[in-house]
């Protein structure tokens, strides 16, 4: 059984490589025969309309000819659709119409659906979620969204693939907490301060040590480092602050 997933991975978020290990593991773990090949950030169906001509006619392909010989499709999780930009939005479309368009089985797994917008955003997601053989969604919410676009299909509601990859708790001798903040293009002033008030309290009046995840990586504009060194930049104590490098 030969299996083809597609999602946003390789693309620098440790968060969206995390949901791929979870998902790797919950196929190995329902069989053992399957021949699994992940299309990195650089290797989905071309979106923008030349590109798109070019793929159909351009028969060596390499993604064309995976898609063409596997048994199964998975687009992978998780906010790919509505929250994003319509440019997003169109981008992880095609990934599915082009199973589709090869007549595969096109498995929706660990998704989760923001708000929706415009007539277009709205038809694309309940036409490629309503021809999908298996949709299932990682909160409440995003089912409650996909049944009010009219799916009729059964829609599964499962834990975020992340909490798929067993738990090692690390040997730390003092108290710490982790910090993942998640830059925004419109972060106000006020969440900075309040939450670098609060990594003060922490490190003054509890004596934490504060580990910094960075989850979007540079070169990206939505590169996470950017608000955690205006964080930073604030705490009076830095000395207790530590950047945990982003696993390769």
């Amino acid at each position: 059984m030969k299996i083809v997933i597609t999602g946003n991975y390789g693309a620098g978020n440790i968060g969206d490589e995390m949901i791929l290990e979870g998902l790797l593991n919950a196929i190995k773990n329902s069989t053992k025969e399957a021949e699994i090949t992940v299309l990195k950030d650089d290797e989905k169906f071309p979106s923008g309309f030349r590109s798109l001509m070019k793929s159909f006619f351009k028969s060596e392909r390499k993604t064309k000819k995976l898609v063409k010989g596997c048994d199964y499709f998975i687009l992978g999780g998780g906010g790919l659709f509505g929250s994003l930009t319509l440019k997003a939005n169109i981008i992880w479309g095609v990934q599915a119409l082009m199973a589709y368009f090869y007549k595969k089985p096109v498995i929706m797994y660990g998704q989760s659906v923001g708000e929706l917008k415009g007539r277009f955003r709205k038809w694309l997601v309940k036409y490629i979620f309503q021809k999908a053989k298996l949709i299932a969604v990682r909160d409440q919410e995003s089912k409650n969204r996909l049944k009010l676009l009219g799916i009729t299909k059964k829609i599964h509601v499962l834990p975020d693939l992340a909490f798929n990859i067993p738990y090692k708790p690390a040997k730390r001798s003092g108290n710490s907490v982790i910090l993942a903040l998640r830059q925004q293009p419109n972060t106000k002033k006020k969440f900075i301060t309040t939450i670098t008030k609060y990594l003060n309290w922490l490190i003054e009046e509890k004596n934490f040590d504060i580990d910094i995840i960075i989850v979007q990586e540079p070169p990206s504009k939505d590169a996470d480092e950017v608000l955690h060194e205006k964080v930073i930049a604030e705490v009076n104590n830095n000395s207790k602050i530590k950047v945990i490098p982003t696993p390769e």
